[in-house]
């Protein structure tokens, strides 16, 4: 077919993408078993980091310090936001780091899989078909070592003792299903048309958000070291965006001074210079 890609191409390129996913959620969720979910939004927060890093070293990002500039104040302001909310864990923590620097390697791998058409990852759709059935393959032994014993051993699966119960759970594990593929299918749009840095800055708006409301739920008040926190994130994100900004109208403007060609023979069109998400706001 002509979507389909070559096994050679599939082997040496998607594969290894979908393994790091893979080990980027295995990790992830097993640090679950050993710390806080303050700690966990802190720590994985550094995969913007690595994300920056292995986005200039595929040619994804552009070297400036604006870039690592975001990434330190971002992940800095996030650290002093919830720095009294977490309890530390030596292995929790090892676990974190290590998908992180995993996140950091799958998200740019992504972000070039996408932006390259040899790959013919032209959609999330696409995305999700050619990695779910690996990622699916790769993380199940992992899922059997750590839960199969709960699993199999619980009621609510396989020895139910109310039917509405056992209904009431597996419609939740269903609705949360939709939520993940929901989700997942948003992450690879952004990285479509943006970038996994901005995926990773929304991500992180995402969880400062979540802690700050979960903490006025609580009745605490923001301390001046959490306050310091915010404004950090703050700037970062600022930052991040007006560079953006500022690229899509060099950017625009570079295809507003191109030579006009007939409308039958147009190829100085802006959708052929612009990335879909210029395109989409030249529109």
């Amino acid at each position: 077919m002509e979507n389909e890609v070559s096994w050679k191409v599939y082997r040496s390129s998607l594969l290894l993408t979908a393994g790091l996913t893979a080990l980027d959620i295995g990790l992830s969720n097993w640090s679950f078993l050993y710390v806080t979910t303050s700690l966990y939004m802190v720590t994985k927060s550094s995969s913007i980091l690595f994300i920056s890093m292995f986005g200039v070293m595929l040619g994804l990002e552009k070297r400036c310090k604006n870039l690592f500039l975001v990434a330190t104040l971002i992940s800095t302001g996030l650290f002093f936001f919830s720095y009294e909310y977490w309890k530390f864990n030596k292995y929790g923590f090892m676990l974190l780091i290590a998908a992180s620097i995993v996140s950091g390697i799958r998200w740019s791998m992504t972000q070039y899989l996408m932006r390259n058409k040899e790959y013919k990852m032209l959609s999330p759709i696409d995305v999700q078909y050619n990695f779910q059935p690996w990622m699916a393959l790769l993380i199940l032994p992992l899922s059997l070592n750590l839960e199969a014993q709960s699993l199999y051993t619980n009621h609510y699966f396989f020895r139910p003792q109310d039917f509405a119960e056992f209904l009431n759970h597996w419609s939740l594990i269903f609705v949360s299903i939709v939520l993940t593929i929901g989700l997942e299918i948003s992450e690879y749009a952004v990285v479509l048309r943006t970038s996994s840095v901005t995926l990773s800055v929304a991500t992180i708006m995402k969880e400062m958000i979540s802690i700050l409301l979960a903490s006025l739920q609580n009745g605490k008040e923001l301390t001046a070291l959490s306050l310091v926190g915010v404004f950090m994130c703050l700037v970062g994100i600022l930052i991040h965006f007006w560079d953006k900004l500022s690229a899509m109208r060099i950017a625009k403007n570079e295809v507003l001074t191109v030579p006009d060609a007939t409308p039958e023979t147009n190829q100085f069109s802006a959708a052929n210079f612009a990335t879909p998400l210029e395109t989409s706001l030249l529109i």
